[in-house]
């Protein structure tokens, strides 16, 4: 079976999954970032060849044996997160939705939350315009803004902002007002030359298939989606590469690069150079206890993990990525590795989904998981256990949060 039917096969599962309400979007968001990869595979596959030169390594031709290679760990990992989460949806750990009076609010009462939300992101925006406003147009890029001033602190929230109000166009009414934060969102982070461009892109499109009930409309969004947000991001990359940042220079530059055709070939391009990642990660031995040490909660100051994660590296500035170092683990590990993830992401998403919480609390799990999942594509098996164990830490909270609230 080769990356093509493997692609598929997991498309196909992802959304009769989601639809069937089976799987949760936790287990959805790591899974679709898991197929971006399997859909780079698959391109290698019919195109015969692939040359890439990112990521910190040296150039390599990458040839379809090597993509299948790659391919078939890929398909397995993301088999065993399917079996985890349906291993959720046992009655034994069945968590029956809570209904509150919230549930029976009227139009009104949803009116003026929808409205409240939109206010309060498109004043957030606003004030990040107003302070920004030379550099988004034409002069210097604010990509490496401080994470420790107030500017800094908004700019890496407008990913999130923009996931937020994305959901909100597809839900709420006011749609309007917050497809306008939405597209403000995109044209900020284009500004930038983000990589969250290409998510921003692709999330939209998830939302509005989660909202049909046909399964060809569901199949072509979900497409359209993918394929957006790899436009998105290796058009981020581009960006990046030219001397001149800002609204109106990368708006020059995408007229010129848009329609090429090394644009198309790269649609993938972030995803693809996961390939010889991957494959160069499978010569790296995996410390034996590598797994007992990603799972363990506590900093790595007071765990060994400093004294292994310098042996998860082909060079400085470049880790092997989860799905080989759980590999060299051997079977039994890698399996137990993501089934017990697969399981704990389709518990969290029953806690997140519980008809009596507030769509915040949905979207901030979403967010954390889809941090979680790009740290193990990327790092490492315990870069990215440190968001799921945030979300955990979030949905306990919350849910403690709304037991005091019950009991007063």
């Amino acid at each position: 079976m080769n990356s093509v039917w493997q692609f598929s096969i997991i498309l196909i599962a992802l959304i009769v999954g989601v639809k069937k309400r089976i799987v949760s979007l936790e287990v959805a968001t790591l899974v679709s970032i898991f197929l971006a990869v399997l859909a780079g595979c698959s391109w290698i596959t019919i195109t015969g060849y692939y040359q890439t030169s990112a990521g910190g390594i040296p150039p390599m031709e990458l040839d379809p044996i090597q993509a299948e290679t790659v391919s078939l760990l890929f398909f397995k990992a993301t088999l065993f997160l399917f079996i985890g989460s349906l291993l959720s949806n046992l009655k034994l750990f069945n968590i029956a939705p809570q209904r509150s009076a919230s549930d029976n609010s009227n139009m009104r009462t949803e009116f003026q939350f929808s409205k409240a939300v939109s206010l309060l992101l498109s004043t957030i925006l606003l004030i990040f315009i107003i302070i920004n406003f030379s550099k988004l147009i034409s002069r210097d890029s604010y990509l490496f803004t401080s994470a420790g001033s107030i500017n800094g602190a908004i700019r890496y929230l407008i990913p999130l902002i923009g996931i937020i109000a994305a959901w909100m166009t597809i839900k709420y009414k006011n749609k309007l007002l917050h497809f306008g934060n939405f597209l403000t969102c995109i044209l900020i982070e284009f500004s930038a030359a983000s990589r969250s461009l290409g998510i921003l892109l692709m999330i939209i499109f998830i939302f509005w298939a989660s909202s049909t009930v046909s399964k060809f409309h569901l199949f072509a969004r979900v497409s359209i989606g993918v394929y957006l947000g790899g436009v998105g991001v290796s058009q981020a990359l581009y960006l990046r590469s030219q001397e001149l940042h800002g609204l109106l220079p990368h708006f020059k530059q995408l007229a010129l690069n848009s329609f090429s055709s090394s644009a198309f070939g790269n649609v993938f391009g972030t995803f693809l150079v996961i390939i010889p990642v991957t494959l160069l990660g499978l010569q790296v031995p995996t410390p034996s206890n590598y797994l007992l040490t990603s799972i363990n909660p506590l900093p790595g100051r007071l765990t060994d993990w400093y004294e292994i994660v310098g042996n998860l590296l082909l060079n400085p500035w470049t880790p092997t990525g989860s799905i080989a170092q759980l590999h060299n683990l051997g079977v039994v590990q890698e399996l137990t590795a993501w089934i017990i993830l697969g399981f704990g992401l389709g518990l969290l998403g029953k806690f997140s989904s519980r008809r009596d919480r507030a769509l915040i609390v949905s979207l901030i799990s979403l967010a954390l998981i889809l941090s979680a999942s790009l740290q193990f594509l990327q790092y490492s098996f315990r870069s990215g256990l440190r968001f799921v164990y945030a979300d955990v830490l979030f949905l306990f909270l919350v849910n403690f949060f709304y037991r005091k609230k019950k009991l007063v």
